[in-house]
């Protein structure tokens, strides 16, 4: 599960490239996003986590807490992974729970970065993060 979450995570990341359309909070968005992209590094658990705070930090309204679920998401399946065997079933249900409420943040982001940005994340040159994000239901 949790390298589900962190190769849907780098492929959200790491595809999002945008035009200048939108606000400037959606633009703002945009920019990150296509920076990201262009980011050469190989990205840790580390490196998805602060991805996704400074996601959540330049967020429009309109995606605020949709980022701030699929952050909240990310956050439950490191402490899951890191969880001692003896709670990994109490981790595997609320993991399980999780991802079933967070597949609709990220259908949202996935639709606002389509129309905002100018990407479609589930255009065949990021069909690895279509079938990650359809994995998640």
């Amino acid at each position: 599960m949790r390298k589900l979450l962190v190769v849907m995570l780098i492929m959200f990341t790491l595809t999002g490239a945008c035009s200048s359309g939108g606000g400037s909070s959606a633009k703002s968005f945009c920019d990150e996003l296509n920076r990201q992209r262009l980011s050469t590094s190989s990205a840790t658990e580390a490196d998805v986590s602060a991805a996704l705070d400074k996601l959540v930090s330049l967020s429009p309204d309109e995606i605020k807490k949709d980022m701030e679920a699929i952050r909240s998401f990310n956050n439950l399946v490191v402490a899951a992974q890191s969880a001692d065997s003896t709670r990994s079933a109490e981790f595997d249900a609320s993991v399980s729970s999780a991802s079933s409420a967070t597949t609709g943040n990220v259908d949202k982001v996935t639709a606002f970065v389509k129309d905002k940005c100018g990407i479609d994340l589930g255009s065949s040159s990021t069909s690895t993060f279509s079938t990650v994000a359809s994995s998640i239901n």
